[in-house]
């Protein structure tokens, strides 16, 4: 597919770079040779519940303070649970990735010292010292994670290897081969949308429903309300307000009897009113523990 799409562009050998972006709260784990040694272990699987709370109560406020985030379903807590509950498959692993680093790693051939992360999926590695883009032996020892478990820190637009002589004539219809690079989903989202200066704001209905608010500054939100991370434009830095997925638009007329979305907000607005929603129904993301009185 990559390479029918080139070719019909017209212009492959204009190309100078493939970006990969990726899921950025699960993580899977590579052997030497670059390969995967474990299946994807994604934030929907909630297995590492009891990890995620260990790390909450070891590290408090301190996760949020040195990550952005506080401690949920994502890098740190899995790879725990792999070493806790897999151990014989854990040694076998040499680094953990995010899945658009193991993609691009297998353009490129790359094996476990190639292996990277951005340093736009950091504050959900739980292990970063996000605001340094450096990984913090802090967070590591609290969360019992291996420091060489970890794949080297590289900016989103920092080029990580080239088409790999095996791949090209499959992926690449042109002599010149472009080299991989790669951006987060949700940092890779706000440029691509063109969120790219500060107080700009983007309204993402997917899994989970985000809202993104540029800024220019690292603040780290002690509530557990927002999360705190890099953006793909240098500088940058955006807060994320996580919520249940965009399904809701959809379960939310189907239950209270209207033909759409539009027709209930419609009805509210002639009746002088708003629709509230609490969009806690599938589990909770942020803030993580519930207001008083709130209810679903």
């Amino acid at each position: 597919m990559i390479a029918s799409c080139a070719s019909a562009s017209g212009r492959p050998g204009d190309v100078a770079g493939i970006a990969v972006a990726g899921q950025m709260a699960g993580v899977l784990g590579v052997g030497a040779d670059g390969r995967a040694v474990t299946p994807y272990d994604s934030w929907l699987d909630s297995r590492c519940r009891a990890e995620v709370e260990m790390i909450a109560a070891r590290l408090g406020d301190r996760l949020v303070e040195l990550s952005g985030c506080p401690s949920m379903v994502a890098h740190a807590p899995k790879i725990t649970w792999w070493r806790r509950h897999r151990p014989d498959t854990y040694g076998q692993v040499a680094r953990f990735v995010v899945p658009g680093a193991f993609v691009a790693g297998r353009l490129c051939d790359l094996d476990a010292t190639g292996a990277y992360i951005d340093t736009t999926y950091l504050h959900f590695s739980g292990l970063a010292d996000t605001a340094h883009a450096t990984w913090s032996p802090e967070l590591a020892t609290g969360s019992e994670v291996e420091l060489d478990k970890l794949p080297r820190i590289l900016a989103p637009t920092d080029m990580v290897g080239h088409l790999s002589a095996g791949r090209r004539p499959r992926l690449w219809p042109a002599a010149r081969y472009p080299g991989g690079g790669r951006a987060r989903r949700h940092g890779g989202r706000g440029s691509g949308a063109g969120i790219v200066a500060p107080g700009q704001l983007l309204d993402t209905a997917g899994t989970a429903s985000v809202l993104a608010l540029s800024t220019t500054a690292f603040r780290p939100d002690l509530s557990g309300t927002l999360v705190q991370m890099r953006g793909a434009v240098p500088g940058q830095w955006l807060a994320l307000a996580y919520l249940a997925g965009g399904d809701l638009l959809r379960w939310l007329p189907e239950v209270l009897g209207a033909a759409c979305l539009e027709d209930l907000i419609k009805e509210a607005s002639d009746a002088g009113g708003a629709v509230v929603v609490r969009p806690h129904l599938g589990g909770r993301i942020l803030p993580a523990a519930p207001r008083p009185g709130g209810r679903g």
